[in-house]
């Protein structure tokens, strides 16, 4: 079971976190991952959402002798939970929250998931992280004109500081490419086994 393949891509979020002044520096700040509009986001909070991530590809990545960088996975969550925040402000700000049909949504994917097997963890895992990955789209619906919402979120987010710890590397939820930190940009899915393999066992998932 693959977070990668059951998620949607978090583009236009990705994409503001770029275009609006992300500042690389070294230290963010002391115990942050990132700082979105001041919100701190923490380091304990990016690696225990990776483990959690991790976890449910684990089983797989195993079986099929297919290991990867638990970097890949703190890349996916420092993603996840800075384009959430930054969604949560905007809907704060502007007095929205999704609609009814967000639940049935979520719903849906939860369903689907406990009919493949999945556990009931992983479903947990993998819902949530649905959940603040569909956020923003929500919220732009409940405007009734998400097309017009979505140019004035893009708007607003160029004002909103916001950090991220270049440390983390980042993916790409699109491409499913992972850059490290080093700048050396890989595809995950095409990482040789072997060589992740060879990484300490508290720096790769499988």
């Amino acid at each position: 079971m693959s977070i990668r393949r059951s998620v949607p891509p978090l583009v236009l979020a990705l994409a503001v976190l770029t275009a609006c002044g992300t500042d690389l520096a070294p230290e963010v700040h002391p115990g942050a991952a990132a700082v979105v509009g001041g919100t701190t986001i923490s380091l304990d909070e990016v690696d225990e959402l990776a483990l959690d991530l991790c976890s449910v590809e684990r089983p797989a990545r195993e079986s099929q002798g297919d290991p990867a960088p638990l970097g890949f996975f703190r890349g996916l969550a420092v993603e996840n939970l800075a384009g959430y925040e930054l969604a949560r402000q905007y809907a704060d700000e502007h007095g929205l929250e999704p609609g009814p049909t967000f639940d049935r949504r979520l719903d849906l994917v939860a369903q689907q998931l406990r009919e493949r097997g999945a556990p009931t963890y992983a479903t947990e895992i993998i819902v949530g992280f649905e959940e603040r990955n569909r956020f923003r789209d929500a919220v732009l619906e409940a405007t009734g004109d998400p097309r017009a919402a979505q140019q004035e979120f893009v708007e607003w987010a160029r004002d909103v500081d916001v950090s991220v710890d270049p440390r983390f590397g980042s993916v790409d939820l699109n491409s499913g490419d992972y850059t490290p930190p080093q700048g050396l940009s890989v595809r995950v899915t095409e990482i040789d086994p072997a060589a992740a393999g060879q990484l300490p066992a508290e720096q790769r998932c499988g």
